[in-house]
């Protein structure tokens, strides 16, 4: 490795202010749960995943899970 190449960390710690470090943390656990109940949904369908679309990946994701507001089961991922 270069000896004059600058390297830089992928991630930092950070503290958020008392009063939003909670919140924070709650959201972070929470999002845990809806990548894991996706990536759950998700793994039999990874072929399809995988074909050709338009557009962005995250709405062929939502057309794949069958996520919308309007729908009993998305109500796991919304609350």
């Amino acid at each position: 490795m270069c000896a004059s190449r600058a390297q830089q960390p992928l991630s930092y710690d950070i503290r958020l202010p008392d009063e939003a470090q909670v919140d924070a943390l709650r959201l972070l656990d929470a999002s845990r749960q809806v990548v894991n109940l996706a990536l759950e949904q998700l793994w039999p369908s990874l072929d399809a995943f995988m074909t050709e679309r338009t557009g962005p990946a995250w709405k062929h994701v939502v057309k794949l899970i069958g996520l919308c507001a309007d729908k009993p089961s998305a109500s796991k991922f919304l609350s």
